[in-house]
C-alpha cells in the first residue's frame, strides 16, 4: 500500500485556479494560469505556466495579501508567495487536477494522490498532462488538435509556449478511479511508457503526414510507437476509432494488451535471444485469444477424434483418473490449431509475418542465438526480429478495428553499438 508520504513525495497538492470565474478577486485579465503549490520551510512555492509574466504577477500581488516575486527557472515560473490571508482557501480551487511526470512516480501512485489531496476521486473530470518540450503536432497546419471520443471524453492536444506543451483530457461525467486509470494505460499505449515526457513529430511520406512519437527521456529509444498515420484533419476518424477501441477493450479485457506491451517493455534491456522469445509468445498469446476462433477444424479430423474418444470412455476403467484426463486432453490439443495455422488465416497480413516469426519462433525455442558475430548474419536475423515486432502491433491494430494506413518502421545502420535494444528503432 502506498503511504502519504510516498505520495507527498511523487506529487504535492497540484491544482488550477481559474481566473475566468473569478476564483482570485480583483484580477482585472481574463485568463487561466494552472500550477503547482508545496508548501516548504513556511512558504508557499506557486509553480504554473500562463502567457504573460507581468501579468501573472499582478494577480497575486492584488490578492489580499497574497505577495511574491516571480521567477523563470527554465522549468516552471516559481512565485515565492508569503504573508497567506483567509482569502485563499479551498473555494478558490476548481476541481481539475493538475500532473506532473515525477521521476520514479507510477500511475497508481499519481491516482492515489487525489485523495491525500483532498480532492474526491469521484469528482474529477479533467487531466492535464505538462511537457518541459512543447509538442510538435501539425494537422492540416492547426493548433490545437481536438478530438471526441467514446461520448463524453475528449482530448486536445496544443502548445502553452516555447517550452511547454499540454494534453488535456476531459470528461462531461465524473471518472472513476478505475476508469481513470484504464485510459491513462490505454493512452500509455498509444504515447509512450512515460506520460510525462515525449514529443509528438510530423513528417510527409509518399505525400501523406505521419505522426511520430518519440520518446524524450535519458534513455535511448525507449520506446517503440504504434503506427497511427494522419493526414489531415479528415482522417482523424482512424485515431479516434483507435483510441475509442482501445480504452473500451483495456477495460473490458483487464488490459490484456497492455500486460503483454509491458512484458516486451520491460525486457528491452535484455538480450537479444530473450527479446526475441518473449515477443514471439506475446504473439502466440494475442492468436489464441483472438483469432484462433475463426479457425475451422476439418471434418476428417473432427470424426477421427470424436471416434477415439468414444473408445477412450468404452475402455477408460482400465485407467486411472489422471491418465485417463491427459489422453483426453492430447486429444483436444489435436482439435487446437497451431499458431502458425492461425497466423496464416489472418487478413490483411503480408508472408513475410509468417516467415519471420517462425524463423525467430523456431531458434529461439531450441536455444539457437540471433546474435551471430557475422554482421551479414546478425542483420538478417535483426531484419527478422524487428518484423516481429511490427506483427505484434499489427495483430492488436487489425483485432481493434484500425482501417488507417500501418506505417511502414525503417531499420537503418544496424548493427549498431547497443544492438540488443529492443526499442532502437530509427525514425529520421
Amino acid at each position: 500500500m502506498i503511504s502519504n508520504k510516498d505520495i507527498q513525495n511523487c506529487l504535492e497538492n497540484n491544482f488550477t485556479f481559474d481566473v475566468l470565474n473569478g476564483n482570485l478577486k480583483n484580477a482585472k485579465n481574463n485568463y487561466s494560469c494552472t500550477g503547482r503549490i508545496t508548501q516548504k520551510n513556511g512558504k508557499i512555492n506557486f509553480y504554473g505556466i500562463c502567457n504573460q509574466q507581468t501579468n501573472f504577477e499582478n494577480i497575486f500581488n492584488q490578492n489580499n495579501g497574497l505577495s511574491g516575486e516571480l521567477v523563470d527557472d527554465d522549468e516552471y515560473y516559481n512565485l515565492q508567495v508569503s504573508n497567506i490571508t483567509g482569502s485563499f482557501h479551498s473555494s478558490h480551487i476548481s476541481p481539475s487536477f493538475v500532473y506532473y511526470g515525477t521521476s520514479g512516480c507510477s500511475i497508481d501512485a499519481e491516482l492515489s494522490a487525489l485523495e491525500y489531496s483532498g480532492i474526491s476521486k469521484s469528482s474529477i473530470n479533467t487531466f492535464n498532462f505538462y511537457y518541459k518540450n512543447p509538442i510538435n503536432l501539425e494537422v492540416n497546419h492547426g493548433y490545437p488538435l481536438k478530438i471526441n471520443l467514446i461520448n463524453f471524453i475528449s482530448i486536445e492536444i496544443k502548445n502553452i509556449d516555447s517550452k511547454h506543451g499540454l494534453i488535456s483530457i476531459n470528461s462531461s461525467k465524473n471518472f472513476s478511479y478505475e476508469d481513470a486509470k484504464n485510459i491513462l494505460k490505454g493512452l500509455t499505449i498509444l504515447f509512450s511508457e512515460n506520460l510525462f515526457s515525449f514529443v509528438v513529430r510530423t513528417s510527409i511520406e509518399n505525400d501523406r503526414k505521419v505522426i511520430q512519437i518519440k520518446s524524450t527521456s535519458n534513455k535511448e529509444s525507449t520506446f517503440f510507437p504504434a503506427p497511427i498515420p494522419l493526414k489531415t484533419k479528415k482522417d482523424l476518424p482512424n485515431l479516434i476509432r483507435f483510441l475509442n477501441n482501445q480504452i473500451i477493450l483495456s477495460h473490458k479485457e483487464q488490459n490484456f494488451f497492455f500486460n503483454l506491451y509491458s512484458s516486451i517493455y520491460k525486457l528491452r534491456d535484455a538480450y537479444l535471444d530473450i527479446q526475441a522469445l518473449n515477443v514471439c509468445v506475446c504473439i502466440e498469446s494475442i492468436l489464441k485469444k483472438y483469432y484462433a476462433k475463426s479457425i475451422k477444424v476439418p471434418e476428417k479430423l473432427l470424426n477421427r477424434i470424436t471416434k477415439a474418444k468414444a473408445e477412450l470412455n468404452r475402455v477408460k476403467s482400465h485407467f486411472d483418473e489422471t491418465t485417463l484426463s491427459d489422453l483426453n486432453y492430447s486429444l483436444d490439443l489435436k482439435l487446437k490449431p497451431s499458431p502458425k495455422q492461425i497466423l496464416k488465416s489472418v487478413e490483411y497480413l503480408d508472408s513475410k509475418f509468417e516467415i519471420s516469426w517462425t524463423k525467430v519462433r523456431n531458434s529461439t525455442a531450441h536455444g539457437v542465438s540471433l546474435s551471430a558475430e557475422n554482421q551479414v548474419k546478425l542483420q538478417i536475423s535483426l531484419d527478422h526480429f524487428y518484423t516481429c515486432i511490427e506483427l505484434f502491433y499489427k495483430l492488436w491494430l487489425i483485432h481493434i478495428g484500425y482501417s488507417g494506413d500501418f506505417y511502414q518502421y525503417s531499420i537503418k545502420d544496424w548493427p549498431r553499438k547497443n544492438h540488443r535494444n529492443l526499442f532502437e528503432m530509427i525514425h529520421k
